[in-house]
């Protein structure tokens, strides 16, 4: 979870945007501080005074950017988790109405050490 959400038009946050524009186009050698405060409107100083340098900015909006992407991954990796799971469950639920084994299975095993359905599942 992120500590802290630039407000876009805060001059923090309009640099912050600036530079995830200007360094996702560009190489951090080829974006100068000057190009930085124009493009978020504020004088060369904001950015010293709020990221301490050029290099400051970029590691604030690289870590940012890292974090979104992050989060991003997990979801889909979640999301994608949650539903093969859901199929394969699906696939044995279809199989064991399909063959009739409901009341079998329904049904704890009768001498068995232990129910191989049941530590799948767990």
């Amino acid at each position: 979870m992120r500590e802290w959400i630039p407000i876009s038009t805060s001059p923090k946050g309009r640099l912050a945007l600036a530079a995830v524009k200007e360094f996702g186009a560009r190489p951090f050698g080829d974006v100068t501080v000057g190009e930085l405060a124009a493009a978020a409107d504020v004088t060369t100083g904001a950015i010293y005074h709020h990221f301490g340098s050029k290099l400051g900015l970029y590691a604030f909006v690289r870590r940012d950017v890292e974090r979104r992407l992050i989060d991003r991954m997990e979801g889909a990796a979640e999301f994608a988790r949650q539903h093969a799971v859901r199929a394969a469950l699906q696939v044995g639920f279809d199989f064991a109405t399909g063959q009739g084994f409901l009341h079998l299975l329904a049904q704890t095993p009768l001498g068995a050490e232990d129910d191989l359905l049941v530590e799948m599942l767990d």
